[in-house]
């Protein structure tokens, strides 16, 4: 742990974050989406991000 601390820089500039997650590599952000009729679908529900 100290190890990897001691490499994290002591300053982020938050402003440019954006320019490193240009994609989203996860999962994490679908969900299923059941109802009684069709029962259940996968659903993205993060937003859609346009690199510049």
């Amino acid at each position: 742990y100290n190890e990897l601390k001691n490499k994290m820089p002591k300053k982020v500039n938050w402003a440019t974050l954006a320019e490193f997650e240009t994609q989203d590599y996860t999962n994490a952000s679908q969900e299923f989406a059941c109802t009684s009729e069709k029962g259940c679908e996968i659903v993205d529900i993060s937003p859609k991000v346009t690199p510049s």
